[in-house]
């Protein structure tokens, strides 16, 4: 089972973050990536949603820049 370790993070908002979290998590499975890469994606798209009033981030570098911050643990 794996983890997906919460950011610290300034949130403007949360309204509709889990439905990005979810979105990014499918499209990753869709795109054959990994559960952990899917994860990553979903937790990225969590995070720049977060960002935004309107749930909306900006541009596909918005989320992107989330990636490389999302820390996975296996979790037995």
């Amino acid at each position: 089972m794996l983890h997906l370790e919460a950011l610290e993070l300034s949130v403007k908002s949360r309204i509709g973050a889990g439905d990005g979290f979810v979105a990014g998590f499918v499209v990753g499975l869709d795109l054959k990536a990994s559960e952990e890469d899917a994860l990553k994606l979903g937790g990225a798209c969590y995070a720049a949603a977060s960002q935004r009033i309107n749930a909306h981030p900006k541009s596909l570098d918005e989320v992107t820049s989330f990636l490389d911050k999302m820390v996975i643990t296996e979790i037995e």
